[in-house]
């Protein structure tokens, strides 16, 4: 595993906290539960034509430029317990039904590891990579760090991440964002796979793990009516059962719903 982080207080941060976050829609979360996966894509599927831009970058002029610049696929998470901007991401949009509704897996992080690590002990060509996002640098930052010099100034941007290029640098900048994203807090997993070629037509991958060993418990949107919850909740437990696998905690949302009454301010 590979951890990016930006100073020493960051990685003690980054490395303590027990529980990871994983939204999608209800559609895709009873699917990936029924099979058994986690969905990942080559980031050059991304929306933020920043971070495609990076992964599809030509580094052949660099010394072993297109050798540490391979294929990579990657899963999203958030350290954020709360965030509202991922709730939205998954609640609306132009789908219906459970489609439109939001869940929250609750995921053990060191165990999610360990089904990372068991699936790429399987697959000898496989390697994964674990990185916190980087909303250090500005926009204008990004879209210039490929050059050497920005207006007659060394570009010391470009110096980080491509003098003595490796493939430690190549998967940092992957992990670059703008500043206008950090309220997504976002951790990524990255998978490469030595056997596929970056030209190749495959556009995403998926990795078999096991949910029962790694949900603590799954929070489902707010909005949802009573019968939406029923039947989320009927659907998981069928599958819980089919499966042998203890019932999974199901509970709803409440980022907006907590009534509070007025405050009387004390001298």
């Amino acid at each position: 595993m590979c951890i990016g982080v930006n100073n020493n207080e960051d990685k003690k941060s980054f490395l303590r906290q027990r529980h990871i976050y994983k939204y999608m829609n209800m559609e895709n979360a009873l699917n990936s539960l029924q099979d058994n996966y986690l969905y990942f894509q080559v980031p050059s599927e991304w929306e933020d034509r920043f971070e495609k831009w990076l992964y599809e970058a030509d580094y052949s002029q660099l010394p072993n430029g297109s050798t540490f610049s391979p294929k990579i696929y990657a899963c999203c998470f958030t350290l954020s317990k709360e965030c509202e901007a991922s709730w939205n991401t998954y609640t609306y949009g132009n789908k219906t039904g459970l489609a439109s509704r939001g869940v929250q897996f609750v995921l053990h992080r060191k165990k999610l590891r360990k089904c990372f690590e068991k699936y790429a002990s399987s697959q000898a060509s496989t390697t994964f990579y674990e990185g916190k996002v980087n909303y250090k640098y500005s926009r204008f930052l990004i879209e210039n760090m490929h050059k050497p010099s920005t207006n007659g100034t060394i570009n010391t941007l470009h110096n980080l991440y491509f003098n003595n290029f490796s493939k430690s640098k190549y998967l940092f900048a992957l992990l670059l964002k703008r500043p206008a994203f950090e309220y997504e807090n976002e951790i990524r997993f990255l998978l490469e796979d030595m056997t596929d070629c970056k030209k190749d037509a495959n556009r995403s991958k998926i990795v078999q793990i096991n949910w029962s060993d790694i949900i603590v418990r799954i929070i489902i949107d707010e909005s949802c009516t009573d019968l939406e919850q029923t039947i989320f909740r009927e659907q998981c437990n069928r599958i819980c059962q089919s499966k042998g696998w203890n019932l999974f905690e199901i509970t709803k949302g409440d980022i907006h719903a907590k009534q509070l009454t007025p405050a009387k301010i004390h001298p």
